[in-house]
């Protein structure tokens, strides 16, 4: 089963971090408790959209662009690390990607000489 609470907390952390916002600014902004944006954080609080709502304008984030990243496949056997890597490497600044981008091309070029 696809644990949606820990994706949407991890993608709201993701954000908040990137913006450099703390959890009690994100949680005065949006209008809600700071112990509640760390339960959701967490994963350990399925929160509404009205909350959702709050929290992504507290963000200056669209909704649109809020769940380009949450996309969990409604398959229960199907992988869910690829929103994980997403949302970590959204922490991340441009350079900071382009540096992942490049160990993984090294990383594949190891893979495919090892399947050889």
């Amino acid at each position: 089963m696809i644990d949606i609470a820990r994706i949407v907390g991890e993608r709201i952390r993701g954000l908040r971090t990137q913006k450099n916002i703390s959890q009690e600014s994100l949680a005065l902004k949006a209008g809600i408790s700071s112990s509640y944006i760390g339960k959701i954080e967490r994963g350990e609080k399925n929160c509404s959209l009205l909350s959702i709502g709050k929290i992504l304008n507290a963000l200056d984030v669209t909704f649109e662009d809020f769940f380009k990243y949450v996309q969990p496949s409604n398959a229960a056997n199907e992988n869910t690390v690829l929103p994980i890597i997403i949302s970590k490497l959204n922490r991340l600044s441009a350079h900071e990607q382009r540096e992942v981008l490049d160990l993984l091309d090294v990383l594949f070029i190891i893979m495919k000489k090892s399947d050889s």
